[in-house]
């Protein structure tokens, strides 16, 4: 999924069983994951070693370090699925 956030980061007042944070999110592709090999998780943590790919904890922020080659990767990754457009 590839996507930009669209609000400030808000906590959710409707729901106090889910406390966090939120941000508000549009997709711009979303690949069917029935139909396309995921970006595994080892690539990513062969590019980015120092930041764990593995975690469960939602929010957390990639460094600032890395936004190029997170950028890299997904666009090398799209352009070998069915040629989909390469966002920038």
């Amino acid at each position: 999924m590839h996507g930009k956030i669209t609000t400030k980061l808000f906590k959710r007042n409707d729901r106090p069983d889910l406390e966090g944070y939120y941000v508000g999110f549009e997709s711009d592709v979303i690949l069917p994951p029935d139909k396309y090999r995921q970006l595994s998780l080892d690539a990513l943590s062969a590019e980015m070693p120092d930041f764990n790919w593995n975690s469960t904890v939602s929010g957390r922020i990639l460094p600032e370090k890395y936004a190029d080659t997170l950028h890299q990767i997904w666009n090398e990754y799209l352009s070998m699925n069915d040629g989909f457009q390469v966002y920038d």
